[in-house]
């Protein structure tokens, strides 16, 4: 953890948010290019899904209800930057397209996943993708 202190102390005194952007462009082009290829490889492995119970079992609702409120936590970022913006009345159609997107993301995602990987599937998906190594 100590190796990546400087590099968060450096993000600490960044003046402005459009220093960056840049890195937020990358980030977001690695997360997509990593969604791209866990949906494909989800898509290609799908077995025959009718055997699948359709309820979860009743010990697994608190993990899935943490997870999707950990996975929603990111606006407190993101109202922030309606403050910035030069036309602050658009905020709100974006935040819902946005939103929007993401939650489509997230339920799609995991039903695939879900099919994919049946009953079994780890906390988190790319907990059941092969390694590489």
């Amino acid at each position: 953890m100590l190796c990546f202190l400087p590099a968060i102390i450096l993000l600490v005194f960044t003046p402005d948010l459009k220093y960056l952007a840049p890195l937020s462009l990358v980030a977001n082009l690695v997360m997509t290019a990593s969604l791209i290829l866990i949906y494909f490889y989800s898509l290609t492995n799908i077995t025959y899904p009718i055997n699948l119970p359709l309820v979860g079992q009743l010990k697994d609702y608190p993990l899935f209800f943490g997870t999707a409120v950990f996975a929603f936590e990111g606006i407190g970022v993101v109202l922030p930057l309606e403050n910035k913006m030069q036309r602050p009345q658009t905020f709100i159609p974006v935040l819902y397209l946005g939103m929007g997107i993401i939650t489509f993301l997230y339920i799609s995602l995991g039903t695939i996943g879900y099919m994919c990987f049946g009953g079994d599937i780890g906390g988190s998906i790319t907990l059941n993708l092969p390694n590489c190594w």
